[in-house]
């Protein structure tokens, strides 16, 4: 069961590392991917920040705790725990700046709590274990 829980978080966590990537980059170079900087209701002059935090805190810290999970280090469900946070955090965040919930943000917000579910779960399994 161990193993299994691992590699359903290892898949989650590289999908949405992926995802971020695919979308940050584009919304850092188009500025919006075709959203006005408008619709960011003031909250920042142009999808910089938005696009950064994208692909530096989930995409990177995504791969991050992938990376911790594979090599089984013994900080791995930390890690990925704060980074499933993050994906949470980071769709209520997206919400609250274009004043709205749509889809996708149900979805980060689900998947983040999926995430930090899962790796609770590995934890009490590693602990029950000793």
């Amino acid at each position: 069961m161990e193993k299994t829980l691992r590699k359903l978080i290892i898949a989650l966590q590289l999908i949405m590392g992926a995802l971020a990537f695919i979308g940050g980059i584009p919304l850092i170079i188009t500025n919006g991917l075709g959203e006005s900087v408008s619709d960011l209701n003031g909250h920042f002059d142009s999808f910089l920040i938005p696009g950064l935090a994208l692909v530096l805190f989930i995409g990177f810290g995504n791969l991050w705790a992938v990376y911790s999970h594979w090599k089984k280090k013994a900080s791995a469900v930390v890690v990925s725990s704060i980074f499933g946070f993050g994906i949470l955090i980071f769709g209520i965040v997206k919400a609250y700046v274009f004043d709205h919930y749509t889809f996708l943000e149900i979805t980060l917000i689900g998947y983040g709590i999926i995430v930090v579910a899962l790796n609770i779960l590995l934890a009490q399994l590693r602990l029950s274990k000793k």
